[in-house]
């Protein structure tokens, strides 16, 4: 494996499913999914689940990134949080959740120290796009063919992939669900989303290079 590899990494964090994601591409071909799964803390609440998450997040980048860590990271975005007046049911909620996203977000600066990095709200990376929406383009993007499971007209359904198109073995054996998709398609459309994002620093940097 070489530089010429481009590894992104999205993770969409949760108190009980995180969703995490990696998108490869390799000299201006098109880009796939390389990686996705689910990080599950179960039992908790408030405090107690953003422990036990921050544990699972942890111990899932040691026993699955880690000992076999995408080559060349070079951007990664994880999903920070945003309070919409008169929306947010439990503020307090939003609270905890943003540790978990900060257990995260602490992970890939850890791992990849010199990668591009954002921390994006909801607002900032998808505007008011619904989930299913959003997921169906990145994947559309990533060649997978997807169906769309929940309901779309109360703004809860999401995308799960085709499994014959996936390349991805975890899933081919089952070890993602359904519901780990409401999460796990969020992460894959924020690798997209920070690929874009890196792409385009990129062209400016060498256009200002070219003035120079």
């Amino acid at each position: 494996m070489t530089d010429d590899f481009r590894t992104f990494i999205g993770i969409d964090p949760d108190m009980h499913s995180t969703g995490v994601a990696a998108i490869r591409d390799w000299k201006g071909q098109k880009p796939f999914l390389l990686h996705a799964s689910c990080v599950k803390a179960k039992g908790a609440k408030m405090g107690e689940a953003v422990v036990a998450m921050c544990s699972e997040i942890r111990n899932h980048w040691v026993q699955t990134i880690v000992v076999r860590p995408p080559p060349s990271c070079v951007a990664f975005a994880v999903e920070g949080q945003e309070m919409y007046l008169g929306k947010t049911k439990n503020p307090r909620s939003i609270m905890y959740l943003a540790a978990a996203a900060g257990a995260a977000l602490h992970e890939c600066v850890t791992q990849y120290p010199t990668a591009y990095a954002r921390f994006p709200r909801p607002g900032e990376w998808k505007g008011q796009v619904p989930k299913h929406v959003c997921q169906s383009r990145a994947f559309t993007k990533l060649g997978l063919g997807h169906t769309w499971k929940g309901n779309k007209e109360k703004d809860s359904a999401y995308c799960v992939p085709a499994l014959e198109h996936h390349k991805y073995p975890s899933i081919k054996s089952g070890t993602l669900n359904y519901g780990d998709w409401k999460h796990v398609g969020d992460a894959v459309a924020l690798a997209w989303w920070v690929r874009e994002q890196y792409i385009h620093m990129e062209r400016q940097k060498e256009l200002r290079a070219n003035r120079v």
